[in-house]
């Protein structure tokens, strides 16, 4: 069922857009590797320094996303006990394909192959999505990697409560943010704001809600630690959505792209 899920999304991604450069770019296979490694350190840079440019409404976000975070954290202990005392063997194998998407270890080869097809093909659509995810991936890694030794806050299987925070004590205190959530929620955002149609967005939408609900039901992190890593995985996605959108404007390659749409298939023309 793992492979399955694996070879369904590489699948799903490469089937549902096709695109076709018609302009007179002529790029080698190491040009498009050093491009395409450039875009996404200066995609990493531009995420990182964000803050320093935030707005009025940015900081009006910020403190909403610390409120509700705070908010949940009374809820952290309630949450737990109520996923402990439901398991069940219906909801268990959707615990565990959630675990297993969130894996930094399974999501890494799906990118590498999105992203080396489209180098391949010279695909723009796929070199430019799997360069997406993988600054957004790394920016919102580092990010988890450090927090979690930062705060130092004891996972609930530890059986010390959801305020119990010990620095650089193992991994058994590294229960703030959730690695699962953030790496998920920061690649599926990227892909579901790729992907035109509605109805082929809410499943990537819907991935990472399944990989932070299993974190809790698993008994891994608290629900306060899922709500946080939810919004650390957006800020970095969108930032990197941003710093693309900003180097489009200053690409004027023209290309013809064939993608699927809700009447069908659709043939636009880009310049």
């Amino acid at each position: 069922m793992r492979q399955f899920i694996l070879f369904f999304l590489l699948l799903f991604c490469f089937s549902t857009y096709s695109q076709i450069d018609s302009s007179a770019k002529k790029e080698n296979i190491p040009r498009r590797i050093y491009n395409d490694a450039t875009d996404v350190g200066k995609a990493i840079f531009y995420t990182y320094q964000r803050p320093f440019y935030w707005k009025k409404k940015n900081w009006l976000t910020f403190g909403g996303v610390v409120g509700v975070s705070f908010a949940s954290s009374f809820l952290d202990q309630e949450a737990s006990d109520f996923f402990q005392r439901n398991q069940s063997k219906f909801l268990d194998p959707f615990a565990d394909a959630g675990d297993f998407i969130g894996q930094p270890e399974h999501q890494g080869p799906f990118l590498a192959t999105l992203w080396g097809l489209g180098i391949l093909v010279n695909n723009d659509w796929m070199r430019e999505t799997g360069s997406m995810i993988a600054a957004s991936m790394a920016t919102s890694g580092l990010l988890t990697a450090f927090g979690k030794e930062a705060f130092g806050r004891a996972r609930p299987s530890k059986g010390e409560g959801s305020t119990s925070f010990k620095l650089f004590a193992g991994k058994e205190y590294h229960s703030l943010p959730s690695a699962h959530t953030t790496l998920s929620i920061s690649s599926a955002w990227i892909l579901a704001r790729q992907i035109k149609p509605l109805a082929l967005k809410i499943p990537f939408y819907a991935v990472p809600l399944v990989v932070g609900w299993s974190r809790v039901y698993d008994n891994a992190h608290w629900l306060s630690d899922v709500v946080v890593s939810s919004a650390l995985g957006i800020a970095c996605a969108e930032a990197v959505i941003q710093y693309y959108s900003l180097i489009e404007k200053k690409d004027n390659r023209t290309s013809w792209i064939i993608m699927p749409s809700n009447n069908g298939l659709s043939v636009i023309y880009q310049f």
